[in-house]
């Protein structure tokens, strides 16, 4: 560097702003943490901090200038995740208080009474709740069914209502949160009319890949034993409306849900989202 200009060390851009430094300093300013960009001697960048002084001769007269650069790479790559966290927490949010707003909508116009109308809007918002607990546990990324599926049980599970079998199959955000809700709605209609609603009710829930010359998808089967008849009660309301149209609205798969004297059962194609 001996005898070679400053210059060399400030990408071509930049320098307009050593110039504008070197004014600073000739009229004797102190220049403190200063943030730019320097080159390495390779070639690539570096983001620094810049503390400048002005170096004054016994008569006080400046005749140079003396300059620190430290290297802030590792914080400003802190601060650019933390925008970025910032900007995907917004979008979240956003996302989940939309969803809430169209689930409190729906709740009420389909709720006799202010108090059914709580209990179902509880219900269903600590379903979501439980499913983004999951998928924080897994830097929101993907989860297994079965844990899903125990999660979404457990309120209602005993020693022996419940059967649970299936493959290792993960499932993306999108896929995780609808079945989530098709889910919760299948096991509040268990509670109220079926399975769930009387002591020798069982249910048995199962799925598996599958690929049958097309997109993977993952076949999922709720089916109910042993409850009372639910032909007359549950075929119309908001429940099994989201049931029927929430996977094949969002996700483009399948629902085929069929009432009959022994039971409810459900099945269900939805697309896998490769990782």
């Amino acid at each position: 560097m001996i005898g070679q200009s400053i210059t060399i060390l400030i990408p071509p851009e930049r320098h307009g702003e050593e110039l504008s430094i070197l004014e600073r300093i000739n009229r004797g300013e102190y220049i403190e943490n200063y943030e730019t960009v320097r080159r390495r001697k390779d070639g690539s960048l570096l983001d620094v901090s810049l503390t400048v002084s002005p170096v004054k001769n016994a008569e006080g007269k400046i005749v140079g200038a003396s300059k620190i650069a430290r290297d802030i790479t590792t914080r400003k790559s802190a601060e650019e995740r933390e925008k970025l966290l910032i900007s995907e927490l917004d979008h979240r949010v956003k996302n989940i208080l939309a969803q809430i707003a169209v689930v409190a909508k729906s709740t009420r116009q389909r709720s006799h009474t202010m108090d059914e109308f709580l209990r179902s809007l509880d219900g269903r918002i600590q379903s979501m709740a439980a499913a983004d607990t999951l998928l924080s546990q897994s830097g929101w990324q993907r989860v297994g069914v079965d844990a899903l599926v125990r999660s979404q049980l457990a309120p209602y599970a005993t020693d022996t209502n419940i059967t649970i079998s299936g493959t290792d199959v993960t499932l993306a955000t999108a896929e995780i949160q609808a079945l989530t809700r098709v889910l919760h709605e299948l096991a509040t209609n268990a509670a109220k009319y079926g399975a769930f609603s009387v002591p020798s009710g069982q249910v048995s829930v199962s799925w598996c890949r599958e690929t049958n010359g097309k997109e993977p998808h993952l076949t999922f089967v709720w089916r109910e034993l042993g409850g009372p008849p639910m032909v007359s009660k549950v075929q119309a309301n908001y429940g099994t409306n989201l049931i029927r149209n929430l996977i094949p609205h969002e996700l483009g798969g399948a629902t085929d849900l069929v009432f009959a004297a022994d039971g409810v059962s459900c099945r269900m194609e939805i697309p896998i989202k490769e990782a």
